[in-house]
């Protein structure tokens, strides 16, 4: 059974485009992530948290949603270091939200719904994989993410504060002009009279995008 949701039946334009898709979708992540990760600060407040509880919810908020957000959404396998790190963060988080919750004894129905995401949301993200693309399309998703686990690259970036700002500066500028070129030659596959409009802009363009048996 299909678990992929992207919806192929229309593939025109950017709406189709499954660079721009993958990219929306880790936008949206992001953003949630964001603004759970803001209740979670204020469940641990207003139950009046020690600090180590902050601690452990660092870790897995940070180290571990964040992490899957950014590598999102490249595949790994079930026997992988970061499939086991998500479980353990999954398991790690619940005992976090029953021992907040436990100590104030309050909104037992915030409890609920805290842990009801807990569970959710994963199956969620393996939901929005690319479990049905096809291998060539697979390449050129995952071509523009970073799959290094969060904690070696902040552990790089101390070591070398200075260089590594310099490759994120140098990277960042890199991602978005492939990505923007991945997204325009997926929309041209797609569209020809995008690639019509794309060749009149810039010939080399249309020497990029001429492709036997069309006239661009």
């Amino acid at each position: 059974m299909s678990l992929s949701i992207r919806d192929t039946s229309h593939d025109n334009g950017s709406a189709g485009c499954p660079t721009v898709w993958y990219n929306k979708v880790k936008s949206a992540m992001m953003l949630l992530w964001l603004i759970l990760t803001c209740m979670d600060w204020n469940v641990w407040r207003a139950n009046r948290g020690s600090f180590w509880l902050l601690s452990v919810l660092v870790m897995t908020n940070v180290w571990g949603w964040l992490d899957a957000v950014l590598r999102y959404p490249v595949l790994h396998d079930v026997d992988s270091f970061f499939v086991i790190k998500q479980l353990g963060v999954i398991l790690l988080k619940m005992s976090w939200l029953i021992t907040v919750f436990s100590q104030k004894k309050l909104s037992a129905s915030g409890f609920v719904a805290s842990a009801m995401l807990t569970i959710v949301l994963p199956m969620f993200y393996c939901m929005l994989l690319p479990l049905d693309e096809n291998q060539q399309v697979y390449n050129i998703i995952k071509s523009s993410c970073n799959n290094e686990d969060l904690f070696k690259r902040v552990w790089r970036f101390f070591l070398h504060p200075r260089q590594k700002s310099k490759e994120c500066v140098r990277v960042l500028s890199k991602n978005h002009y492939l990505a923007l070129k991945r997204g325009l030659e997926e929309i041209a596959e797609r569209s020809p009279c995008v690639a019509e409009k794309l060749g009149e802009i810039s010939p080399k363009s249309r020497a990029m995008l001429r492709k036997p048996g069309r006239s661009v």
